[in-house]
């Protein structure tokens, strides 16, 4: 029973993001918790949670009376357990969302029920998945970046490179292989300068005199000589502090 079992206060995890535990409660609330948390019987016939946190809490966001449990052992109930079973979960690659999210449309299930499955951030998401199963015939050049970049990427680009011209994704293809990491940010630079239309005659005239504008010097005329008597009088009288000043009016 939920109500039996107590957080452990020193657990290593403290940050637990409200979005994230939204999403797995929507899963929780369609297939149940899957894996079982680890728990230590405490005094009072209550329980102390060892690891398992997240799940815990999303069981109760999703209105469970009870979550499948294990008592630990005791090589299992101490800190080193609870940062192992932390850090050695691997996500799913972007591949393997994609074929699942493939097999899930084909049973007939709809994209929210899909979406909260997956813990994904929402059912629009799922179109970003979709592509990577068909870059095989879409945009080969891709498939090398899918699960080492943002699927989000992939995505704008593939989309990119089904509008372009073959000089176009010649040009896709070169910048492709000069980048290290291909981010949203350098998939979108990636577009402009590959797809963007070619100057007209009167944008590269005006480009070419911007340029040597750039290279020419600015000349400025030259002081004109004046006269030294003059100009020391003119100072003379400024320093002067017994001179006429005029009211400052602010």
């Amino acid at each position: 029973a939920l109500d039996l079992i107590d957080e452990d206060p020193d657990q290593p995890r403290k940050a637990f993001d409200a979005t994230s535990l939204k999403q797995l409660a929507a899963s929780i609330g369609m297939v149940g918790v899957l894996q079982p948390i680890g728990v230590a019987q405490a005094p009072g016939g209550r329980y102390l949670l060892r690891w398992g946190a997240r799940r815990l809490r999303a069981s109760r966001l999703a209105g469970l009376s009870d979550i499948p449990a294990a008592l630990v052992s005791a090589q299992q109930n101490g800190l080193e357990a609870q940062v192992i079973e932390n850090r050695h979960r691997a996500a799913n690659s972007d591949t393997e969302l994609a074929a699942a999210i493939a097999s899930l449309t084909g049973r007939g299930m709809k994209n929210a029920e899909i979406a909260a499955v997956l813990a994904l951030p929402d059912a629009q998401s799922l179109k970003h998945y979709r592509v990577l199963a068909r870059l095989h015939e879409t945009a080969s050049p891709l498939v090398s970046w899918v699960n080492r970049s943002s699927v989000r990427a992939i995505y704008e680009v593939n989309a990119a490179w089904q509008n372009a011209s073959p000089d176009q994704r010649e040009g896709m293809v070169a910048g492709l292989e000069r980048i290290e990491e291909l981010t949203l940010a350098e998939a979108r630079r990636l577009i402009v300068s590959c797809t963007a239309p070619a100057p007209t005659p009167v944008q590269r005239a005006a480009d070419e005199q911007i340029a040597r504008n750039r290279r020419t010097p600015i000349v400025r005329p030259s002081e004109p000589d004046l006269d030294a008597e003059r100009v020391a009088k003119v100072r003379a009288w400024i320093a002067d502090p017994a001179r006429p000043r005029p009211p400052l009016t602010v």
